[in-house]
């Protein structure tokens, strides 16, 4: 018997082109380019041009040092002083009295008279906490320190006034009284009620150990307790000069020694002013003592002052160092620059050839970047380059361009694209430079330039990503 022959073959299908996931793939890898492509690119980032102000980072924390003077009760009691902190007071002006039975005193708490805290007492001690509440900030926790002693100085010192006033009439009612004394100055100064142990500092005893712990250590020297004979009541200060002296770095020595003079600026309260320098050595360490002959009062019981020396500074428009760069130019005498053309701007004659190959000359704008000292001038254009020959205007005087010059600027953005402007710079350190404003071909306050120069090319179109 015959086998019958299998003619059942398997079938194929046809492949079929899905265009969709085609379409899909195609868009799929062009965004993954252009996603590759963004983050190889260099963002160019824009800087807004302003007004400022920089100078080198010379702060600094210094001991002020004063003559100072500390006095000392002879007789033990209470207390009552009638000369607010910080005044001035004459040489046998009353400062305290001393109530050594307390008889006085306690008539004095007795008293009907009106006791009650002033308007202008109130506020100073309103102010006080005010100012305190806004400048508070966790890294300068060491600031609660100097504000209880500050309030704690105003309270002592309105409480101290109604008990002179009440004072004054028990006095005037009881005629005298054995126990009683007032006690004046022996000279003229400048009042003060705290001390911190550092009285007799002078500057030949200052070491770099002195600025590793500079905290305040103030003790308030009024108080409502009875005090023994021998313990301290006030303090005077006994001149208007005084000084304050700095730790200095190598750099910063080499900045100062020509100088005798510098500008301060008291952090505090932002008060400049001008002090005499001199510098000195101590236990191998570099100091800076500036001497002052003003302002003393406004820090009495200040003994570690923060400070800036305006070193190096400069006002004008701020910009980033980065955003600095130099181009080259062709330097062209003056003589040869012309004006011509519609719009009657600067120019020169270039030497070309017409068809025939005979010479002629043609008007080209240039645009003048600067001046040399010796009659040269910065020009740029696109039509011109080392080797080309110019001519004098109105004479048959002919001059090959050779010599070139660089200048420093920024890249000006305002238009969209990439423009070279000159600056003048007047100082700068290691981020920000200040260059002059209104010069010609310059920077103007608000105008925006490229941060990174480096990344762009002259004329090229960006996409702006601002900088403050």
């Amino acid at each position: 018997m015959a086998k019958r022959r299998n003619n059942v073959r398997k079938y194929r299908r046809p492949i079929r082109i899905n265009l969709g996931v085609i379409i899909f793939l195609v868009i799929f890898v062009y965004l993954v380019m252009i996603f590759i492509s963004y983050f190889q690119k260099d963002h160019i980032s824009i800087y807004e041009v302003n007004e400022k102000r920089i100078a080198d980072d010379n702060h600094f924390k210094g001991i002020a040092l004063r003559d100072e003077t500390i006095y000392y009760t002879d007789k033990a009691g209470y207390i009552n002083y009638y000369v607010a902190e910080g005044e001035r007071v004459g040489k046998n002006d009353t400062i305290y009295s001393v109530d050594e039975d307390g008889t006085v005193y306690n008539q004095i708490l007795e008293s009907d008279g009106d006791a009650s805290v002033s308007v202008d007492d109130s506020a100073r001690i309103r102010n006080s906490i005010s100012a305190f509440r806004k400048s508070y900030t966790d890294s300068k926790y060491n600031t609660v320190k100097d504000f209880c002693y500050n309030l704690e100085s105003t309270v002592l010192e309105a409480g101290s006034s109604a008990m002179v006033s009440n004072l004054k009439k028990i006095l005037k009612s009881s005629k005298s009284s054995a126990s009683f004394s007032l006690v004046s100055s022996k000279k003229s100064g400048i009042i003060s009620y705290t001390m911190d142990g550092r009285e007799n500092l002078k500057s030949s005893d200052i070491t770099k150990e002195e600025f590793q712990d500079a905290q305040e250590n103030r003790t308030q020297l009024r108080s409502t307790e009875i005090v023994n004979s021998g313990s301290p009541v006030y303090k005077m200060i006994n001149s208007e000069d005084w000084q304050v002296v700095i730790p200095l770095t190598d750099d910063q020595y080499e900045k100062l020694k020509e100088k005798e003079q510098i500008t301060v600026i008291f952090k505090k309260d932002e008060v400049k002013t001008t002090a005499d320098v001199s510098l000195f050595e101590n236990a191998g360490s570099r100091f800076a003592s500036l001497s002052f002959n003003k302002y003393v009062i406004h820090y009495v019981n200040d003994r570690f002052l923060d400070i800036e020396l305006l070193i190096s500074s400069a006002e004008g428009l701020k910009i980033p160092v980065t955003s600095i760069l130099e181009k080259e130019f062709l330097l062209v005498p003056k003589e040869f620059v012309t004006l011509g053309g519609t719009a009657n701007s600067n120019g020169v004659l270039k030497e070309t050839f017409d068809k025939k190959g005979e010479p002629e000359y043609t008007f080209i704008t240039v645009t003048v970047f600067g001046e040399t000292e010796d009659e040269f001038y910065y020009i740029d254009s696109e039509q011109l380059e080392a080797g080309d020959t110019i001519k004098k205007p109105d004479s048959n005087t002919d001059y090959q361009l050779s010599k070139t010059g660089t200048l420093e600027g920024v890249y000006n953005v305002n238009k969209g694209y990439a423009v070279f402007r000159l600056i003048e710079k007047e100082y700068a350190n290691k981020e920000y430079a200040i260059v002059k404003k209104g010069t010609p071909y310059g920077l103007s306050a608000y105008d925006h330039i490229v941060v990174n120069a480096e990344a762009i090319s002259e004329s090229e179109i960006i996409n702006k990503k601002k900088r403050d």
